[in-house]
């Protein structure tokens, strides 16, 4: 191979790899989610508060949590179908796990599973 033959490859792998880090992994949370089956004035939906999501419906954006009126910046750490979403300043968070597109649980306190489905978003 001629040196400016290695150049086009060398070129080509240096860009793959720059796309592949700017794409990230992305975050299949983003969007507004409700809580199915839930009245907010049944035991599920008290569960919810004492959980902080304080409503059956949770959107989730880029950097921000928002549950009833209440809105808490967080992280999202993203590892195959679990999201961990971590507020800001607390040193734990809720995992969310992916059932498909559509569909995400959320394991309650008193063990209580709550199923989400996507209304709008991504």
């Amino acid at each position: 191979m001629t040196v400016a033959e290695w150049r086009g490859v060398v070129a080509a792998l240096v860009f793959t790899a720059l796309s592949v880090t700017a794409c990230g992994e992305k975050n299949p949370l983003i969007g507004e989610w409700r809580a199915e089956g839930v009245d907010a004035g049944s035991m599920v939906g008290a569960a919810l508060n004492v959980a902080g999501a304080g409503s059956p419906v949770i959107v989730f954006t880029e950097d921000t949590m928002i549950a009833g009126d209440q809105a808490k910046p967080v992280a999202y750490e993203i590892a195959g179908s679990r999201v961990v979403v971590t507020a800001k300043g607390e040193a734990s968070g809720q995992v969310y796990t992916i059932v498909d597109g559509r569909h995400f649980d959320v394991q309650l306190p008193l063990g209580m599973k709550v199923r989400y489905t996507k209304t709008m978003g991504k």
